[in-house]
């Protein structure tokens, strides 16, 4: 039960079987603190609904490794608020898929980092709609490859 969940201690939350975690309600999966959220292997990350996904709070999206970031789906990833996206690392932007990038809302592009811009792929950057390019600063664009201003500016 919820109640159950909610008393497991992290040492507990630690030795549950991927089977366990699967099992878990949203509503279970959002009474996990941020330990306990940080304690889930990549597999179980993996295992996440949307639903649950979308329930995580900040500071355990912030937790998330660059591996478990990079097994979200992209239906996961269009779910992230714009303080969540706000916290993923250059290394986790940078390991986002061209379809996921395409999918980050108009303000959580402008949310991206300098850093983050430049570590965009040429595919990451074709992938971004008119809008998206139209929001980058004069020094993100700075940052852009010769092969990724073409299509950039053209959006523009």
């Amino acid at each position: 039960t919820d109640a159950q969940v909610s008393l497991l201690t992290d040492a507990q939350v630690s030795l549950l079987a991927d089977a366990q975690v699967s099992l878990l309600t949203d509503a279970q999966v959002s009474l996990l603190t941020d330990a306990q959220v940080s304690l889930l292997t990549d597999a179980q990350v993996s295992l996440l609904t949307d639903a649950q996904v979308s329930l995580l709070a900040d500071a355990q999206v912030s937790l998330l490794t660059d591996a478990q970031v990079s097994l979200l789906t992209d239906a996961q990833v269009s779910l992230l608020a714009d303080a969540q996206v706000s916290l993923l690392t250059d290394a986790q932007v940078s390991l986002l898929t061209d379809a996921q990038v395409s999918l980050l809302a108009d303000a959580q592009v402008s949310l991206l980092t300098d850093a983050q811009v430049s570590l965009l792929t040429d595919p990451q950057v074709s992938s971004l709609t008119d809008a998206q390019v139209s929001l980058l600063t004069d020094a993100q664009v700075s940052l852009l490859t010769d092969p990724q201003v073409a299509p950039a500016v053209s959006h523009v």
